[in-house]
């Protein structure tokens, strides 16, 4: 008998993040090799021991944390960062050894500066220092409602764009997912997802990335961060249903290279909403 969930089949849903992941671009660069499973729809992994990976804030309405944008330890937005360093080193250096006041020399440097200052350099930069990447989901119990920023890069390595979106969720209609790809020796990509299946149609499906792993530097560390899956799922659960949960908020805040929080607000009536009391 084909397995289904909510109507649609395990291929169907492995198709829907196939696609996912060849648009967001943010995690595993492409769909290869994509192994999903369903999270327990109830309480029932370590009921007694959930736990978040990070700072959380945490009231009786809401709670926050944030999660870094970008898989790899933000592997795009250092890729941005020295690429808009090697760039002004680059102008430095060619103004310094080849620039001799020939008119050849002059129409070198004023192709190369065009091309590092008017479309390498802007393009990282903006990626790098004017975006943030260190995003925040909110989950509110009262009106068991789920708040979600994300980052979505358009285009490719030489030209992206990026975006900021925001989704609401309805918490009765959300499944947790597990999705896993080797991308590489050492650095496999575990991520809990979240989907909104409201009405059981592949076509009307949102999903959003509630937490991935990083780049390990030993075997236990990339246990530890793959057990996050689960404790992270179990505490969402627990607390949107009004069950216990350990306080989070004397947690180190999560480093992010260039989070650039500074930059990061809510739309005026999601910030309200999500805040709300019911």
């Amino acid at each position: 008998m084909e397995n289904r969930i909510n109507n649609i089949t395990y291929d169907d849903m492995k198709v829907f993040f196939i696609n996912k992941v060849k648009e967001l671009k943010s995690w595993p660069y492409n769909g290869k090799n994509v192994v999903i499973a369903p999270l327990p729809e109830h309480v029932t992994v370590n009921p007694d021991k959930p736990s978040m990976f990070c700072f959380t804030e945490i009231n009786d309405d809401y709670m926050e944390f944030r999660r870094s944008a970008f898989w790899l330890v933000s592997g795009t937005v250092v890729m941005a960062f020295m690429i808009s360093m090697m760039s002004i080193a680059y102008l430095a250096i060619a103004v310094c050894f080849f620039y001799d006041g020939s008119f050849e020399s002059t129409l070198f440097l004023c192709f190369f500066g065009s091309f590092f200052g008017l479309y390498v350099l802007p393009m990282a930069a903006r990626i790098a220092f004017f975006i943030p990447h260190d995003l925040p989901v909110r989950l509110n119990r009262k009106t068991q409602k789920v708040y979600i920023a994300s980052l979505i890069l358009h285009g490719n390595i030489f030209r992206l764009r990026p975006e900021l979106i925001f989704q609401e969720m309805d918490w009765k209609y959300i499944e947790g997912w597990v999705l896993h790809r080797s991308v590489g020796k050492g650095t496999p990509y575990y991520g809990l997802h979240l989907v909104e299946n409201k009405s059981g149609d592949i076509n009307r499906l949102q999903q959003a990335c509630l937490y991935r792993t990083g780049a390990p530097w030993s075997t236990s560390e990339m246990e530890y961060q793959i057990n996050n899956i689960m404790s992270t799922w179990s505490y969402c659960q627990h607390f949107m249903n009004y069950l216990p949960v350990p306080d989070e908020t004397e947690k180190d805040k999560n480093f992010v290279f260039l989070s650039n929080n500074w930059l990061f607000k809510w739309p005026e009536a999601m910030d309200k909403a999500s805040r709300s009391s019911g």
